[in-house]
């Protein structure tokens, strides 16, 4: 096991550590105690942290490969002269500058230049600090050291790191971090206080002209280690603002969370000059920085001590020279840690982050609570979200909310006379006055009311009521309370009462905080935040008005998130986890299975229960009812089969708020017509009318089949093992799950209706398959709710697990795009276009079927 050894203990360093973790890892904090672990210990590798020892020449310095580049090439940060002039001298685009050694001078350049078109850098290293952006003559710092003026730059800035080898590089994904010390990018620069990625600010060619320029800097000065590259991305292009010579601190702590590669076998190949073969992972990370609230004017002149409280397992903190005590944590202040998350989408990165980074605590504990807001509102979708409103209040912190064209809110329902339903009826919205009676009665009413309208989004603003858990539970995922405070401080507190607890506290910021409801009071998950500064002699009435200042622009750029957030299977009302959850929790011997299987005598009878989702209401919306007979049987019958049970009889159950012939007919005959083709008889059903039950004209299906052990019952689970192979079966289409999803996205986007409702192909073929390879196959999954993985899974021994590689294309293409799922999420959910996979031993391979992946 190699040794290697990281000099620094910033968070940036801790994050080096946490990738190299299955390695044997030395830290020390400075060069001083470096040649102490040198000839004490073996050391394998060097990794510099800081820029300081890199361009004072470390890494010339050390017989032991050391990660970083030499003097020589790190002056490409050490030096804001050097560097400018690097890049003039190789026509890398960037500002237009100007160097004064004096400062007379560059007072004299000012009195004649407006401070606003210019910014100032000093030369050499300021720890991230050197950067100043006057607006006037009199906030030019009194600066004794040569400086860089170079022209003011405006867009969207972007860090590019890459691995170097000294004559070629690897770039990373691109990041982007967060200088300025408060909210909406205002107050002083500092080192950073948050960074996601991967984002997409430079697009493909500009990445490629990047690398160009980057590259020139590696041959040139024959670079090694890390060069980073802060970009801006202007209206006429983009320009490299400045070099660095190391990771990057906050961008670090996101770029090795999202690499997939070995880092250790990265740092040597770049130090001998090999080729880097370098893979990154599928996902998302976010970094938000804790710091002290006098960060970054100066530090504490006392250590104090930090708590932390049931953080989630997927929560990680990256110290930045931390203090310890025993087993406690104190700090110095400054930057304090780095809270960071990696998850398949940036926003559920960052509300992660912010649902755990409260439970860090401190005293003079301050952080951004915008972190990749920005970014995340940069992408207009244009897709129409369906908003309603709940409301006890006059509805003041909604009125933007009511101004804004191109957010569709569709009812509001007040519990009061309130002007809020005043509101409502000048901007033509629907309005109910809904007055409070019994509980259980109120509740059910306004449920109904809700669900009528098929709404995206439900905004609880006022509210002075506490809802119910069945309540809460029907509209779980959709429904939002905006709180006058930053949760969870001041908690169970509301209107003035909570703007009171803020001042008598004395807390530096309030605001406000939008969660979900649930049945614990202000427990909900928060899914946005937005502060604002506490100033002298401030009162409840200017407190107040600035937190419904807040809410309004909280409440639209939530919506405006969810315009741009990828559409889960749970997004649009199933969770998948809860379903098996469930099963898990009932599953025996009997139960869990495709189907049940109940030994007689000597004959082995199976039987099935399905319906067949919310494809129905899709059917029924466009009057096409022929084919969905089809698809009931279809997933009864199939469920059947891949156990090896023929089927042998159905029956069915037709349920409607009040019944219509002409549909119960083409329904009957679609059913009749599937059972043929599975060879089975339909023997009979239910028919009912259940007025008051159901919707007008909606309608319900279940369906029962019963068959016989044909041969050999499946699956063989005790033979199936790590190296068998996996195939597919074709399916035509969607078959009957993922509805909910497809017509939520039916909600914003077209599809040919024809296609997404193509019926569920029944697969007798399987028995000719059991028949022909009755020696090698091994079981057989029906790829239903659950989509490739989980149904695979259920025919697989529990200790082992599948890897799927499918091609995603047609309607599921469609579905992907627009949802913005992930490859794992669509085989989680579809069948992806496979509606049987079969398991066959471990050695036997086939050229038949779709070869779709491996049992592990």
């Amino acid at each position: 096991m190699p040794s290697i050894l990281i000099v620094g203990k910033g968070a940036r360093e801790y994050a080096i550590r946490d990738k190299l973790e299955s390695h044997k890892i030395f830290m020390i904090e400075n060069k001083q105690e470096l040649n102490i672990i040198i000839n004490c210990d073996n050391i394998d590798l060097i990794i510099i942290g800081s820029e300081k020892y890199l361009v004072e020449g470390i890494v010339d310095d050390l017989n032991i490969p050391t990660f970083g580049p030499s003097k020589k090439a790190a002056q490409i940060e050490g030096s804001k002269i050097f560097a400018k002039e690097f890049m003039k001298a190789n026509n890398i685009p960037t500002a237009e500058f100007n160097i004064f050694t004096n400062y007379d001078d560059l007072i004299d350049f000012f009195k004649t230049n407006n401070c606003q078109n210019y910014v100032i850098k000093q030369d050499g290293l300021a720890g991230g600090k050197g950067v100043y952006l006057p607006n006037k003559l009199d906030e030019i710092p009194a600066i004794n050291k040569p400086v860089v003026v170079e022209e003011r730059l405006y867009g969207q800035e972007v860090s590019v790191m890459a691995f170097c080898n000294g004559h070629d590089l690897e770039l990373m994904p691109q990041i982007k971090d967060y200088k300025r010390i408060n909210d909406n990018n205002e107050g002083k620069n500092t080192g950073g206080m948050g960074a996601i990625g991967p984002v997409n600010i430079l697009n493909e060619l500009e990445l490629r002209a990047l690398k160009e320029h980057m590259l020139k800097v590696v041959t040139v000065l024959k670079f090694k280690g890390v060069l980073y590259a802060g970009v801006m991305k202007t209206e006429k292009g983009f320009y490299i603002l400045e070099f660095n010579c190391r990771f990057g601190d906050p961008e670090t702590q996101v770029a090795l969370n999202l690499l997939k590669s070995d880092l250790y076998d990265i740092c040597m190949s770049t130090i001998r000059g090999k080729d880097m073969i370098i893979e990154w992972h599928n996902n998302y990370c976010a970094n938000v920085v804790l710091s002290h609230i006098d960060y970054p004017n100066k530090k504490l002149d006392r250590a104090t001590k930090i708590t932390t409280n049931s953080l989630e397992k997927n929560i990680k903190l990256y110290w930045a020279n931390p203090v310890l005590y025993t087993n406690d944590i104190y700090t110095y202040g400054g930057r304090v840690v780095s809270v960071v998350n990696s998850a398949n989408n940036l926003y559920t990165c960052l509300t992660n982050i912010y649902n755990n980074i409260h439970k860090i605590n401190y005293e003079g504990r301050y952080y951004r609570r915008d972190i990749g807001l920005d970014y995340l509102l940069s992408h207009t979708n244009k897709r129409k979200l369906k908003i309603g409103i709940i409301s006890s209040s006059r509805g003041t912190s909604i009125k933007p909310l009511l101004e804004k064209k191109d957010i569709k809110v569709e009812v509001i329902i007040s519990n009061k006379l309130s002007s809020i339903l005043d509101k409502a009826r000048e901007k033509n919205i629907a309005h109910i006055y809904l007055p409070m009676t019994t509980k259980k009665e109120y509740y059910s009413k306004l449920a109904n009311i809700l669900m009528s309208f098929d709404l995206d989004l439900i905004f609880a603003v006022g509210y002075m009521n506490i809802f119910p858990a069945d309540f809460c539970q029907s509209f779980e995922g959709k429904i939002f309370n905006i709180h006058p405070s930053l949760l969870p401080d001041h908690k169970g507190l509301c209107g003035d009462k909570v703007h009171q607890a803020v001042l008598d506290r004395r807390d530096g910021f309030s605001g406000c905080t939008l969660h979900h409801i649930t049945p614990g009071i202000d427990e909900g998950k928060i899914v946005l935040q937005k502060q604002c500064r506490i100033v002298e002699k401030e009162d409840i009435t200017s407190l107040k008005k600035k937190v419904q200042d807040l809410e309004a622009q909280t409440i639209i750029d939530f919506i405006r998130i969810q315009q741009n957030n990828i559409i889960t299977y749970k997004d649009a009302g199933v969770d998948i986890n809860k379903g098996d959850d469930f099963v898990n929790k009932i599953k025996d011997e009997n139960i869990g299975s495709f189907c049940a299987v109940h030994k007689i005598g000597d004959m082995f009878l199976g039987a099935s229960t399905d319906g067949v989702g919310t494809k129905l209401e899709l059917a029924n919306q466009y009057h096409k009812l022929d084919n969905i007979g089809f698809d009931l049987v279809a997933m009864c019958v199939n469920d059947l089969i891949v156990r090896g049970i023929r089927p042998k009889f159905f029956l069915d159950y037709i349920a409607m708020n009040k019944l219509n012939n002409d549909k119960l007919l083409t329904v009957i005959t679609s059913i009749k017509a599937a059972c043929q083709a599975a060879g089975c008889l339909l023997l009979g059903g239910e028919t009912a009318e259940m007025p008051g039950l159901y919707r007008d004209q909606c309608l319900d299906l279940a369906g029962f089949s019963v068959g016989v052990l044909d041969n050999q019952l499946y699956p063989k689970i005790e033979e199936i093992e790590s190296g068998c192979r996996i195939y597919g079966l074709k399916s035509n289409g969607l078959h009957s799950n993922g509805y909910s999803l497809v017509r939520k996205l039916l909600k914003y986007h077209a599809y040919d209706i024809d296609t997404l409702l193509k019926p569920t192909k029944i697969y007798m073929e399987c028995f000719d398959i059991m028949s022909k390879y009755q020696d090698n196959l091994l079981g057989l999954a029906h790829i239903t709710g659950g989509g490739l993985i989980d149904n695979i899974k259920r025919i697989i021994p529990a200790k082992l697990t599948i890897k799927i590689n499918v091609n995603i294309e047609n309607e599921f293409e469609w579905v992907m795009e627009k949802s913005g799922m992930k490859y794992e999420e669509m085989i989680t959910t579809f069948n992806c276009g496979y509606g049987i996979a079969l398991i066959f031993k471990k050695g036997f391979e086939i050229n038949d079927f779709n070869y779709i992946g491996d049992v592990l």
